[in-house]
């Protein structure tokens, strides 16, 4: 929106940008509002200039428009998801306490080498062989799920990367990708899809892929994107590139040209 002049071009994001913020309301999801809420004020703080506020900030009070006006539609639905004092919201977070209370007895026991990465649910069934098959749940926090499967060693590890990639997206002025750091960041403390769902893996994936991607290190330009990663991983970049990353870049394109890699 902030980089295209042309305005019919500007008129269809905002309908996209709208059409985006009303899926994000009727997902009534507590954790995805307030990481939206973070990831808006990481966006002012660090895009934002006085001299073009407003032109700047425009998209986002499309967004803040589109959630007030519904908010005030169906504000019979938003203030019970607020304020938790109905049955099934009560339910909701009882559930939640309970799987914190399961996740500590697991990491308790098994808190340097885990239990194995996919092995909580079964751990759960050795701890408490007679519950029925569906309150076998993962705790809804990929940070203490982690903990649990991969040990203390595998949390660092995870931690680490994350803190990295993220630093290296800052650096890059790659406001995108690490705005979506933040936006898992946050919602892994509520939720365990990241890590547990087919679909959740591949937007982590796909998150971490848009935080170190950078717009001069172009498909062409293979010495560039060696360079890149070379200088992510902490290595100078000379043998890595030569003897590693600029061959397989070199044959993957060969590939791609005899058609026998389906490159999307």
């Amino acid at each position: 929106y902030l980089e295209t002049k042309n305005q019919s071009r500007k008129i269809i994001l905002i309908v996209l940008l709208a059409v985006m913020s009303a899926g994000l309301f009727f997902s009534f999801s507590r954790s995805a509002v307030l990481a939206l809420g973070l990831v808006l004020v990481f966006w002012l703080a660090f895009s934002v200039k006085p001299k073009n506020f407003w032109a700047t900030a425009k998209p986002i009070s499309y967004i803040i428009l589109v959630l007030v006006s519904l908010s005030a539609v169906y504000q019979f639905l938003v203030v019970p998801r607020l304020f938790g004092d109905q049955q099934l919201e009560i339910k909701s977070v009882e559930q939640r306490l309970d799987y914190l209370s399961e996740a500590k007895s697991v990491i308790r026991v098994n808190w340097f080498h885990g239990v194995g990465i996919g092995n909580y649910t079964y751990a759960l069934y050795l701890m408490k062989p007679t519950l029925n098959g569906w309150q076998y749940q993962p705790v809804h926090n990929i940070y203490l799920l982690i903990w649990a499967e991969l040990g203390v060693i595998g949390l660092i590890i995870f931690g680490l990367l994350g803190w990295r990639v993220f630093a290296f997206a800052v650096k890059k002025k790659n406001l995108l990708g690490a705005g979506l750091l933040v936006v898992v960041a946050v919602i892994g403390l509520f939720d365990h899809y990241f890590w547990t769902s087919y679909f959740g893996l591949i937007m982590l994936w796909l998150v971490l892929y848009l935080a170190l991607a950078d717009s001069e290190a172009t498909e062409n330009n293979w010495d560039g994107a060696a360079k890149e990663y070379s200088e992510f991983i902490g290595l100078e970049g000379d043998f890595i590139r030569q003897a590693i990353i600029n061959p397989y870049l070199q044959n993957r394109l060969a590939k791609i040209e005899k058609g026998r890699v389906l490159d999307l």
